[in-house]
Protein backbone atom coordinates (compact mmCIF):
# COMPACT_ATOMS: atom_id res chain seq x y z
CA UNK A 1 0.00 0.00 0.00
CA UNK A 2 1.25 3.48 -0.74
CA UNK A 3 2.61 5.27 2.29
CA UNK A 4 4.58 8.13 0.79
CA UNK A 5 3.45 11.69 0.28
CA UNK A 6 1.58 14.24 2.30
CA UNK A 7 -1.93 15.56 2.02
CA UNK A 8 -5.45 15.32 3.35
CA UNK A 9 -5.80 11.56 2.88
CA UNK A 10 -4.60 8.96 5.34
CA UNK A 11 -1.32 7.44 4.11
CA UNK A 12 -1.79 3.80 3.25
CA UNK A 13 -5.56 4.14 2.83
CA UNK A 14 -5.46 2.81 -0.73
CA UNK A 15 -7.69 -0.21 -1.22
CA UNK A 16 -5.55 -1.63 -4.01
CA UNK A 17 -3.14 -4.40 -3.08
CA UNK A 18 0.60 -3.99 -2.58
CA UNK A 19 2.47 -4.44 -5.85
CA UNK A 20 -0.71 -4.14 -7.89
CA UNK A 21 -0.32 -1.77 -10.84
CA UNK A 22 -3.04 0.36 -12.41
CA UNK A 23 -2.93 -1.90 -15.46
CA UNK A 24 -3.66 -5.01 -13.37
CA UNK A 25 -6.54 -3.24 -11.59
CA UNK A 26 -8.17 -2.76 -14.99
CA UNK A 27 -7.52 -6.38 -15.99
CA UNK A 28 -8.88 -7.74 -12.69
CA UNK A 29 -12.00 -5.57 -12.82
CA UNK A 30 -11.34 -3.93 -9.45
CA UNK A 31 -11.47 -0.30 -8.33
CA UNK A 32 -8.69 2.06 -7.27
CA UNK A 33 -10.05 3.83 -4.21
CA UNK A 34 -9.16 5.11 -0.77
CA UNK A 35 -10.93 5.04 2.57
CA UNK A 36 -12.82 7.99 3.99
CA UNK A 37 -12.51 8.17 7.76
CA UNK A 38 -13.66 10.64 10.38
CA UNK A 39 -12.42 11.28 13.88
CA UNK A 40 -15.32 11.82 16.27
CA UNK A 41 -15.17 13.17 19.80
CA UNK A 42 -18.19 12.00 21.79
CA UNK A 43 -18.95 13.54 25.17
CA UNK A 44 -22.00 12.87 27.30
CA UNK A 45 -22.78 15.45 30.00
CA UNK A 46 -19.57 16.30 31.89
CA UNK A 47 -17.70 13.10 31.03
CA UNK A 48 -14.38 13.29 29.27
CA UNK A 49 -14.72 13.04 25.49
CA UNK A 50 -14.25 9.65 23.87
CA UNK A 51 -12.27 9.67 20.63
CA UNK A 52 -13.53 7.33 17.89
CA UNK A 53 -12.23 6.72 14.37
CA UNK A 54 -15.12 5.85 12.06
CA UNK A 55 -14.82 4.54 8.51
CA UNK A 56 -17.38 6.36 6.35
CA UNK A 57 -16.75 4.44 3.15
CA UNK A 58 -14.43 4.68 0.19
CA UNK A 59 -13.96 7.08 -2.71
CA UNK A 60 -12.23 6.57 -6.06
CA UNK A 61 -8.73 8.05 -6.39
CA UNK A 62 -7.93 9.97 -9.56
CA UNK A 63 -4.95 8.51 -11.39
CA UNK A 64 -1.83 10.75 -11.17
CA UNK A 65 -3.45 13.02 -8.53
CA UNK A 66 -1.65 13.82 -5.26
CA UNK A 67 -3.49 10.92 -3.60
CA UNK A 68 -2.32 8.43 -6.26
CA UNK A 69 0.86 6.44 -5.69
CA UNK A 70 2.13 7.46 -9.15
CA UNK A 71 2.03 11.19 -8.31
CA UNK A 72 5.25 13.01 -9.13
CA UNK A 73 6.89 10.11 -10.96
CA UNK A 74 8.68 10.74 -14.23
CA UNK A 75 8.75 8.40 -17.25
CA UNK A 76 11.69 6.32 -16.00
CA UNK A 77 10.14 5.79 -12.57
CA UNK A 78 6.82 4.79 -14.12
CA UNK A 79 8.55 2.24 -16.35
CA UNK A 80 10.45 0.85 -13.35
CA UNK A 81 7.07 0.30 -11.61
CA UNK A 82 5.69 -1.38 -14.78
CA UNK A 83 3.31 1.48 -15.59
CA UNK A 84 2.82 3.29 -18.88
CA UNK A 85 5.63 5.78 -19.48
CA UNK A 86 3.44 8.63 -20.70
CA UNK A 87 0.48 8.13 -18.37
CA UNK A 88 -1.48 11.40 -18.30
CA UNK A 89 -3.95 10.49 -15.56
CA UNK A 90 -7.08 12.49 -14.81
CA UNK A 91 -9.41 9.48 -14.76
CA UNK A 92 -10.75 6.98 -12.23
CA UNK A 93 -10.68 3.17 -12.28
CA UNK A 94 -14.06 1.80 -11.16
CA UNK A 95 -14.75 -1.92 -11.49
CA UNK A 96 -11.95 -2.22 -14.03
CA UNK A 97 -13.32 0.52 -16.28
CA UNK A 98 -11.40 3.76 -16.82
CA UNK A 99 -13.93 6.55 -16.28
CA UNK A 100 -13.72 10.31 -16.65
CA UNK A 101 -15.94 13.08 -15.33
CA UNK A 102 -17.00 15.58 -17.96
CA UNK A 103 -18.38 18.95 -16.97
CA UNK A 104 -20.93 20.38 -19.33
CA UNK A 105 -20.76 24.18 -19.24
CA UNK A 106 -23.08 25.02 -22.12
CA UNK A 107 -26.32 23.38 -23.10
CA UNK A 108 -26.38 21.57 -26.46
CA UNK A 109 -27.28 23.75 -29.42
CA UNK A 110 -29.99 22.76 -31.86
CA UNK A 111 -31.39 20.28 -29.35
CA UNK A 112 -35.08 20.27 -28.43
CA UNK A 113 -35.54 20.35 -24.67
Amino acid sequence: MPTSGTGWWAPGACVSMTGCTLHTLVQQGTSYRGDITAELLVAVDDASPLKMDVRLGSIPIMVRSVACWTAGMDCKELLAKKEEAYEMGGYFICNGIERIIRMVIMQKRNYVV
